[in-house]
């Protein structure tokens, strides 16, 4: 019965260590983050990214989510298309703006991104 009784323990214990690991789920594109987040590509932080926010490098807007665009802040993030301030605001914060960006693309140009102000 001691057998049975340790055994249990030794099962219960196991159980317990391996739920209270780290619960700390993956974030997605778009995220705001800290440094020592999992983002699928990096933590972009800095006065043009309030809050951060989890992104991928880029050299085309082609390698990013759909609804995004590569420009050249940071030699190639995505970030997210946009055609109003209230739209970037409602989804990244109040500190957000719409606002014309140099993209990464050949012979493109400009597009509306949500960015930091």
């Amino acid at each position: 019965m001691q057998f049975i009784i340790s055994l249990f323990s030794v099962v219960f214990l196991c159980a317990m260590v391996t739920s209270c690991g780290d619960s700390h789920s993956p974030l997605n594109v778009g995220d705001s983050c800290s440094p020592t987040d999992d983002c699928p590509g990096k933590c972009q932080l800095g006065g043009g990214f309030p809050g951060g926010i989890c992104t991928l490098e880029c050299d085309l807007s082609s390698e990013c989510p759909e609804g995004w665009s590569c420009v050249t802040k940071s030699s190639g993030i995505c970030l997210k298309n946009c055609d109003s301030t209230a739209s970037c605001q409602s989804e990244f914060g109040a500190e957000w703006v719409c606002d014309d960006e140099d993209l990464q693309d050949p012979g493109v140009g400009d597009g509306w991104v949500c960015i930091g102000q």
